[in-house]
């Protein structure tokens, strides 16, 4: 998900290290799952174009391109 911005967020071995080891493990039992697409739905025309020009420019362009055109109008 941030490939794009993982050169930008380079760190020393020794720092890498210390998160490694500031890892914590945790179990959750669920009891339910609902899904939700933040699709820039409350925004304008022009700033949901944006964000689509945007995401075809990064991340996974083809199935967010058919996400949002699949917005009403």
């Amino acid at each position: 998900q941030e490939a794009h911005s993982a050169p930008a967020m380079a760190q020393s071995e020794a720092y890498q290290q210390q998160l490694v080891k500031a890892i914590a493990g945790v179990e959750i039992s669920l009891t339910e799952v609902s899904g939700r697409f933040k699709l820039s739905q409350n925004k304008s025309a022009t700033e949901q174009q944006a964000v689509i020009d945007y995401l075809q420019r990064t991340e996974q362009p083809g199935t967010v391109w058919r996400m949002m055109q699949s917005l009403p109008a």
